[in-house]
Formats: C-alpha cells, structure tokens, sequence
C-alpha cells in the first residue's frame, strides 16, 4: 500500500513538474526573459470610431481570455523570487524546452514525412481488403468472411502494397518518366494482389470441397 501511494507521488510530481516546464518553455522565449523579472505595465490606449460595433464576436473573446490566461501565468511566474525563478523555473524552462522542441522536430522530420505515405497505403489496403470481401463473397457465398480476412491475407495483403509502394517509390525516384506511371503501376500491381488472393481462396474453397 505504501509502495503504491509513493509511486502516485512520483507519477504525480513528475507530472506536474513536466507541465510546468512545458508552459514555462511556451511562455518565455529565454531564461533571461525569466531572470528580467515583471516589466512595467504598459498604457493601452482605444480609439473608437463613430458606428463602431462594441460587442466582440465569440473567437474574439476566446483569444483575449487566452491571451489574459498567458499573461496572468506569465506574471505569476515573473512574480516570483529571484531565487526560485533562477534555481526552479530555469531548469524547468530548459525541460519544457526542450520537449518542445524535441516534439517539433520528431514532427517535421519523422512523422510529416511518413503520415502521408503511411496514410495512403493503409486506404489503399482498406479498399483492397473490401474488394476482396465483396469477391470473395460473390464467387463463394458459403465462405465466411473470419477466412476472407484471416491474418495470413492480412499480412500477405499488407506485406504486398508495402513492397509495391516501394517499388513505386524507387523507380520514380530514379526516372522521371517512372514518376508518371507510378499511379497506374499501383493500380496494377493492386489487381493483381487481389487477383492473386481471390485464385489462393478458390483453391482453399476447392479443397474444403473436396474433403467433404
């Protein structure tokens, strides 16, 4: 029981201590922004027009109450000693800022990059997986869709648009001509993984039949 309470504390504080190091990371742009301490407000001066309209739309009063919330945190944390500023908030700007940018740059550099690939070959096997099925089910109305979809053709179906993307990848990266037939080649190489899996189905539902 005391083991469990002490790793909730844990979790807990290090929880607390990245969120914090992640809004002082957001908030100020430097640690010397943060050991400047509190500025001066400034006067903020309106001018309206005759026929001006004083009610704010619905956004504009949601940015100025996140505007007013990162000011409020911002003056919260300028208003604190110097010391705790220079030995707590610091470190816990360098950790919030470097998480931040940590995740920016996994970001840009793995994930954007891969999402639309990723993204294109996961409808591609979609709608190969439910043209198989609507197939399948139409040249073989007995076989049930739990074999249609069994985890060997997932995996052959998968596998196979993995390796023809490639493919596809490679040699339009290598001609520019490949480049323009890239999108035919895909279709292609698709029927033909559908027709290969429909021929390995008839054969499974040939030898069904003649076991019974």
């Amino acid at each position: 029981m005391k083991k469990t309470v002490t790793n909730k504390i844990k979790k807990t504080t290090a929880a607390v201590v990245t969120a914090t190091g992640v809004a002082a990371g957001s908030i100020f742009g430097s640690p010397e922004e943060i050991l400047s301490g509190p500025s001066a407000p400034q006067a903020i001066s309106y001018e309206l027009d005759e026929g001006t309209e004083t009610e704010e739309e619905d956004g504009g009063e949601e940015e100025v109450q996140e505007k007013t919330g990162r000011k409020t945190l911002k003056e919260t944390l300028l208003g604190l000693p110097f010391a705790v500023r220079a030995f707590v908030i610091v470190p816990l700007w360098f950790l919030g800022f470097t998480l931040i940018r940590g995740a920016s740059f996994l970001y840009q550099g793995l994930i954007a990059p891969l999402a639309a690939p990723i993204l294109g070959i996961v409808l591609a096997l979609a709608a190969l997986l439910l043209a198989l099925c609507l197939g399948a089910r139409a040249a073989f109305p007995d076989m049930p869709v739990r074999k249609i979809l069994s985890k060997w053709n997932l995996k052959f179906a998968g596998c196979s648009l993995l390796i023809l993307y490639l493919v596809c990848k490679a040699g339009g990266d290598v001609s520019e001509s490949f480049r323009h037939w890239r999108p035919a080649i895909m279709f292609g190489g698709g029927l033909l993984i559908l027709l290969i899996m429909m021929m390995m189905l008839w054969r499974e539902d040939r030898y069904a039949y003649a076991i019974e």
